[in-house]
């Protein structure tokens, strides 16, 4: 009861009722307060985040930013987004990309194909649909630019990748 006097302050006829609506209130934000705080929490632990997506992310990036895979260097510089040529291969991308649960398959122009393990990405690419699955799967369109012989050209590449999880 002691607690109550220095909200409600009791005198002799009671209740003071103008400080009343002030009590209810202050219970009434406090409440929205804690509703919020743990809807957030609620909300960011729900969602997780997705290792394998990140993975298979940077592994894509791999493909057009690493000299050792397909990015051209002139000697001096890598250039992202610039690949080259005579690095363009099955088995440049065998060794660029060592993760056996990884199937990548490269288009150039909508006519030359590429993988780094068709067998892989052809079974289980047409899992990424399905709900519940073992797999990340990304699929990129990209414009790049070729160099050949000292000439640069422009292509269109897509880039699908499937990550068969751990």
């Amino acid at each position: 009861m002691k607690m109550a006097n220095w909200l409600l302050k009791i005198n002799k006829k009671g209740y003071n009722i103008e400080e009343f609506p002030v009590l209810i209130g202050a219970i009434l934000i406090d409440i929205i307060v804690v509703v919020t705080v743990v809807a957030i929490a609620n909300a960011n632990t729900e969602r997780g985040f997705d290792y394998y997506g990140l993975a298979l992310s940077q592994n894509l990036d791999r493909i057009y930013a690493s000299d050792s895979c397909f990015a051209y260097n002139d000697g001096f510089q890598t250039f992202i987004g610039a690949l080259d040529k005579s690095k363009i291969s099955s088995e440049t991308l065998k060794k660029c990309l060592k993760n056996e649960n990884l199937g990548i398959r490269i288009v150039f122009d909508e006519k030359d194909v590429i993988y780094n393990d068709e067998f892989l990405f052809a079974s289980k690419y047409s899992s990424c649909v399905v709900a519940e699955k073992p797999y990340s799967c990304e699929k990129r369109e990209l414009k790049l630019v070729v160099y050949e012989n000292g000439n640069l050209k422009n292509t269109n590449v897509r880039i699908e990748g499937v990550l068969k999880h751990a």
